[in-house]
């Protein structure tokens, strides 16, 4: 089984997938990590990092999964990377309210960061999509974790109770 987890900017995927991942002894791809590395290499600001990178990253996602079911991908726009792909994919969304995004927002950064960064993020991310997967329409989640409450060890227990009834 491919466990994809995704969800906007700080709402948890990366912590909740790298823990799942230990839990589950499966190996992990963080979509994100691949980005910044790619726009490392390239010395560009992730905002710069071409759009032919980004379909290489994905392409080299789904080929990732397809050698290694089982595993784990996470990443923002994986409920359009993944759509359509020849193997079972349970999906995670994962949610935030703002307030929750901007603090550890904060946190993650190690200094104050504008209220409306969140808000700017979540433009970014819908022009992003748009440009590249277009309007299609994304197939819904598997199963959605609000985040805002519960502790990452939380959500994992709520994704692997819900994959052991599969």
């Amino acid at each position: 089984m491919i466990i994809s987890i995704y969800g906007a900017s700080a709402v948890g995927k990366t912590a909740i997938a790298e823990c799942l991942a230990t839990n589950l002894s499966l190996p992990l791809r963080s979509c994100g990590s691949e980005v910044r590395i790619a726009a490392k290499q390239l010395r560009v600001g992730l905002q710069n990092l071409p759009l032919s990178v980004h379909r290489e990253i994905d392409a080299k996602t789904v080929g990732w999964v397809l050698e290694r079911d089982p595993c784990i991908v996470e990443g923002r726009f994986l409920d359009q990377v993944l759509f359509g792909i020849p193997r079972h994919v349970y999906s995670v969304k994962l949610m935030a309210t703002e307030e929750v995004r901007l603090a550890r927002s904060v946190s993650r950064a190690g200094s104050a960061i504008e209220d409306n960064e969140v808000k700017r993020s979540d433009v970014s991310d819908q022009e992003f999509r748009e440009k590249s997967y277009g309007l299609t329409e994304r197939p819904p989640p598997t199963l959605t974790i609000d985040t805002s409450k519960l502790t990452v060890v939380e959500c994992v227990n709520q994704i692997t109770t819900a994959i052991r009834v599969l």
